[in-house]
């Protein structure tokens, strides 16, 4: 593998590249598996205290960024005691984990929205979170697969963020600025339709259940204002005929 990456004088290069991968793909995992299920496990929290329910799965990103940054500063003193801290770069590698999260946070918005309907959601994600991992040059390097499978894995969003923390922690490959920037488009399109998800079927599913409780309410007043007339009636009978 060490051959593969071009550096077969060095030890420690299929450590690092294999390093440096799979942190940001527990990572991004984990956001993506939390952000899912956040509604169905968070539903008291959410009964009790009036919190904006769109921000509410903001918390797991910011955790899940904490604990990536400590992972990664220390694979950075790795690095520092082997003598391989990357000279330049570090615009892109912070672009690319940044964008790597948000990816991530975002497709976690459109299952969560999911999820409250479809319970079935987390299951498959997890399904779809391996096969991933598999389709993404994480554990091997893309030169080993044949041409035909390179242009699929080209296809994977993940690989477009992972090929610049590659290039510049292991330093395989010159970073590319193009793939970054369709990264970028494809996390406004999905937070856009989460969004859209989100308004068109939760808060309209609150909608309908807010109508209804209008309904029983207004149904209950009139009920109690018919019996306050009957009673009303009632006495005044009794006062005029006695």
């Amino acid at each position: 593998m060490q051959g593969r990456l071009g550096q077969d004088q060095d030890p420690m290069a299929y450590a690092i590249y294999l390093m440096s991968g799979v942190l940001i793909w527990n990572a991004c995992s984990n956001v993506m598996t939390r952000t899912t299920v956040v509604y169905t496990q968070k539903t008291e929290l959410i009964r009790k205290l009036p919190i904006s329910l769109w921000w509410l799965p903001i918390y797991i990103l910011i955790s899940e960024s904490v604990v990536y940054l400590v992972s990664l500063c220390f694979l950075g003193i790795i690095l520092l005691v082997f003598h391989r801290w990357p000279m330049e770069g570090f615009g892109w590698l912070a672009l690319a984990m940044i964008e790597l999260l948000l990816c991530a946070y975002a497709i976690g918005l459109i299952l969560a929205t999911l999820q409250v309907f479809m319970p079935d959601i987390q299951a498959m994600l997890a399904i779809a979170l391996q096969f991933g991992f598999w389709m993404t040059p994480i554990v091997y390097v893309i030169n080993i697969l044949p041409v035909s499978i390179q242009h699929l894995v080209d296809c994977n969003p993940f690989y477009w963020g992972l090929q610049a923390i590659h290039g510049v922690i292991s330093q395989t490959a010159p970073v590319r600025w193009e793939p970054l920037l369709w990264l970028m488009m494809l996390i406004l399109a999905l937070i856009g339709l989460g969004r859209y998800l989100f308004v068109r079927y939760y808060l309209g599913h609150q909608g309908v259940r807010l109508r209804r409780r209008h309904f029983h309410h207004r149904r209950y007043y009139c009920r109690q204002v018919r019996h306050q007339v009957r009673h009303l009636a009632y006495r005044l009978s009794v006062h005029l005929f006695h």
